[in-house]
């Protein structure tokens, strides 16, 4: 989904990460979606020592992420690997060391 303005803001079903500058970023939060598992992320996140930036996701800053994902509480953290948008196609890295950390530490708190 996106503003007005063409600011992504979410998914019609969960939230959406981006990876860039050694930090986390999400869209900022919205009425219509706040999501059960971004504010359980931004909680693993921040008690991990990682920073969670809420920011608008304009189309310069899509470009900026080395990294997106799409997160719910029924499949927890998706990479995402092509955007496609009109005519173009953005590819990120769907096996990026931010990605699989998150992955690892959401494993290790199921098992616990």
């Amino acid at each position: 989904m996106t503003s007005e303005q063409g600011d992504w803001l979410e998914t019609s079903t969960g939230n959406l990460w981006g990876w860039a500058q050694g930090q986390w970023w999400t869209p900022l939060e919205t009425p219509c979606l706040p999501g059960l598992m971004r504010n359980h992320l931004r909680r693993l996140l921040s008690a991990n020592g990682q920073i969670v930036v809420g920011q608008r996701w304009d189309s310069q800053q899509i470009l900026k992420f080395e990294a997106i994902a799409y997160s719910n509480c029924a499949v927890q953290l998706l990479p995402v690997n092509t955007i496609i948008s009109g005519t173009s196609k953005l590819k990120y890295n769907p096996q990026h060391s931010s990605l699989n950390a998150v992955q690892r530490q959401l494993a290790q708190q199921s098992l616990v």
